[in-house]
């Protein structure tokens, strides 16, 4: 690769000579310029136009160049001095295309005006104007033979025109020709341009087998940069760019499940939120990546994730459902969270978790579930939370429910361990094991004539197990 450095703005438009020695470039800092293609040396600036300069040719015979402009201007320059000969004035807005005929006695503008324009190249005088474009003339090209010309606008309308005439060719193929010569006579040199450098470019070296596969694997997506940029996005709600990254995520990775899960759930959530009315088309890559099945892959890295979550979402319901089932009176408790906490707790048996599950259970009336659960709490949370001994909650628990079901003896049992744990010092001032104390109390109170105590009031707002 080799730089031409010497614009101070972004060049629009390069050409190589018909003999391949110069090249000549077209810059927005108003300025044509001359080149060495063997050396890469600057032979001349040309200086003319005053906008920008937006396309170039070099004539069949090297000896002219004709250049276009924002200044609404055509040019013909000597290709061998730099000397400007003659200003082709015409157009009423900018110059996008140039080019010259095959035997370089006509040239072709195409113009911010919707209109192309013929010109006589020796005199420089305009031969027609041609007006049925109904968008900007963004390309204009002759064919080999020079009996046709053809157009492009902004819209892609393309049109074939007779030189001759300038009838316009309803029907016949578009073949759109380039006439600006980028690649050198020997097939080794492309020109081409990036920001403010002319680029010559070694097709000789591109092509080689390494260099091929290098720049493969430069074009694949980056699924990591994507990734940020579509999470970013559904921060900010953006569905639409979040479907387009989602949809880069999938092509580069389209094993993985996640990468069609979350590709699905953005395009979902892009559709909710529009309004009535025609969607604006998605992009190729998207509809692409939409119609694929899902991988069936799941990293160690997105389990470990997946993991993360459910332990935070099984903590936030264990939470919920503490609250709701701590005091005898409490919350109304929600069955549907319940059943969904049983099926959780079912897979992930923590003692803090089974804690919770017991005491809804109670509450329910589910005694033998109570005691299920409560039972394998005692084995597990002591070593969870590096206790002493018995949480006091699971044999309340326990007891309590032993009493429900009539199993007087248990139920003793399972009560006189429960007045054993609360004398220890971690739980004795606890309002929440307080609280269960106070009930178990009533439930095993002897019967009598007078209502039941009412549970003492207490600070019940600690972190629940």
């Amino acid at each position: 690769l080799r730089t031409l450095q010497g614009h101070t703005e972004g060049v629009n438009s390069v050409a190589f000579s018909p003999d391949g020695a110069r090249i000549v470039s077209g810059s927005n800092d108003k300025t044509l310029k001359l080149w060495d293609a063997a050396t890469g040396q600057e032979l001349r600036t040309l200086l003319g136009h005053t906008e920008g300069v937006t396309s170039v040719a070099f004539s069949p015979d090297g000896a002219r160049i004709v250049s276009g402009s924002y200044d609404k201007t055509l040019k013909l320059w000597d290709a061998a001095t730099g000397q400007e000969l003659r200003t082709l004035q015409g157009h009423t807005e900018g110059v996008n295309s140039v080019a010259f005929s095959p035997d370089g006695a006509r040239i072709v503008s195409g113009s911010n005006d919707k209109t192309l324009k013929l010109w006589d190249a020796a005199t420089g005088q305009e031969l027609r104007t041609l007006q049925e474009h109904t968008h900007v003339v963004t390309s204009v090209a002759f064919s080999p033979d020079g009996t046709r010309f053809y157009s492009q606008t902004l819209n892609g309308e393309m049109f074939v025109w007779d030189s001759q005439t300038g009838t316009r060719l309803e029907g016949e193929p578009m073949h759109f020709f380039d006439n600006t010569k980028t690649v050198s006579n020997d097939g080794r040199w492309l020109v081409t341009s990036s920001g403010s450098n002319v680029l010559l470019v070694d097709l000789e070296f591109k092509n080689q087998a390494l260099e091929r596969t290098f720049r493969a694997s430069k074009v694949m997506p980056n699924p990591l940069w994507h990734r940020e940029q579509a999470t970013n996005a559904e921060s900010d709600g953006e569905w639409f760019a979040a479907t387009f990254h989602r949809a880069w995520i999938m092509k580069a990775r389209p094993e993985l499940a996640s990468s069609w899960d979350n590709l699905h759930a953005a395009h979902e959530k892009w559709l909710k939120s529009q309004k009535n009315g025609e969607l604006p088309p998605l992009s190729l890559i998207v509809r692409q990546m939409l119609e694929l099945p899902r991988g069936d892959v799941v990293t160690e890295e997105e389990k470990a994730e997946m993991e993360a979550a459910n332990r935070a979402e099984l903590g936030k319901l264990n939470d919920t459902i503490w609250n709701q089932v701590k005091l005898p009176n409490g919350q109304p408790i929600e069955l549907k969270l319940v059943h969904q906490f049983r099926s959780q707790v079912a897979i992930n048996s923590q003692g803090v978790y089974l804690n919770t599950l017991g005491s809804a259970e109670y509450r329910l009336g589910n005694s033998q579930a109570a005691i299920d659960a409560c039972g394998k709490s005692l084995e597990l949370l002591p070593k969870e939370m590096n206790l002493p001994g018995p949480h006091p909650i699971d044999l309340a628990v326990i007891a309590m429910s032993h009493h429900q079901l009539g199993n007087k003896d248990e139920a003793n049992k399972f009560k006189t361990q429960f007045d054993e744990a609360m004398k220890h010092e971690q739980f004795k001032d606890d309002a929440e094991c307080l609280s269960f104390a106070q009930e178990v109390q009533d439930l095993f109170a002897p019967a009598t004539d007078s209502p039941p105590s009412e549970t003492p009031k207490s600070n019940l707002d600690k972190p629940p197990l």
